[in-house]
């Protein structure tokens, strides 16, 4: 499933010392809410010479890998917005991404970040790994926190500035394309944690309603009520099967038709040949009545 250049690898830093400058910063701070505006295009340089021990720095490697080794296209500049606590990342979706508050306060009790435009609005990680009783904080955690909503950011960018794709899928391949940044920068082999995730999801008892994942609040309404890991679980899976099947460089095509066509349906069917019912069934033919 894998080709050779997922397989590359390049020497980091500890994972001890990630990010530990600048959160020595932000502890000093009385709201630890810090924005960062990090240049992305153009990125001369290869991964090693680019430094870890920043925000900027981590943004950048990641943004490199989803550039070279994805060909997602990223916005020349990208700000990071980092909040010490769920509280503060609430308040800064609301107060600096002028999410309305309600949906604010489910987002911030369901997830660690969120990706609106060009903006990545993050829980500032944790500085050594097993030190967070949340480990979704952890520092490789939140490096691939970092390349999920950094592949929504290149979803956007694919669909010419607008989010229509069917949440499920733009979840599911953010989900997959974090997990190529993690074995890209050696801090997680891709197989071994695919194979893992992949065989956690059981087949869904009732028959799946793709249809009620498509829109991202209806996404948000099925986590809160079914738990993230199922409905992601359910996505990553689905969106696995379809990079197996046609290969990743199908999927930016799928991104692309939003730039041009709105129906979701119609684009996935235009693109892939079958729809995603067609494709639920063949991943779980017993558990999927549709």
């Amino acid at each position: 499933m894998l080709s050779a250049r997922h397989r590359r690898r390049t020497a980091l830093v500890p994972l001890a010392t990630l990010l530990a400058i600048a959160l020595s910063v932000q502890a000093t701070t009385d709201s630890r809410r810090v924005t960062f505006t990090i240049p992305i295009a153009p990125i001369a340089l290869g991964l090693d010479a680019l430094p870890l021990v920043t925000p900027e720095g981590a943004v950048r490697r990641v943004a490199l890998v989803l550039r070279d080794d994805l060909r997602l296209p990223l916005p020349a500049e990208v700000t990071l917005r980092l909040y010490a606590t769920p509280k503060l990342f609430e308040r800064g979706l609301v107060q600096d991404g002028g999410v309305a508050p309600s949906l604010a306060a489910t987002i911030s009790g369901l997830a660690v970040g969120a990706s609106l435009e060009s903006s990545l609005f993050l829980l500032e990680p944790s500085i050594g790994l097993g030190r967070s009783a949340d480990s979704r904080r952890g520092v490789r955690e939140w490096l691939r926190l970092v390349a999920h909503e950094m592949t929504h950011v290149g979803q956007v960018e694919l669909a010419g500035g607008q989010g229509r794709a069917s949440q499920w899928m733009a979840e599911g391949v953010a989900d997959w394309a974090s997990l190529v940044v993690l074995d890209r920068l050696r801090l997680q082999p891709m197989q071994a944690e695919r194979d893992g995730r992949l065989a956690s999801i059981h087949a869904p008892r009732a028959p799946i309603d793709l249809g009620g994942l498509d829109d991202p609040r209806d996404f948000i309404e099925r986590s809160r009520r079914d738990g993230t890991d199922t409905t992601y679980g359910v996505s990553f899976a689905l969106a696995d099967r379809l990079i197996d099947r046609y290969g990743f460089a199908r999927t930016r095509e799928y991104f692309q038709a939003f730039a041009h066509e709105r129906d979701r349906a119609l684009n996935f069917r235009a693109v892939f040949g079958e729809t995603p019912e067609d494709l639920a069934r063949r991943l779980w033919p017993a558990a999927c009545h549709c």
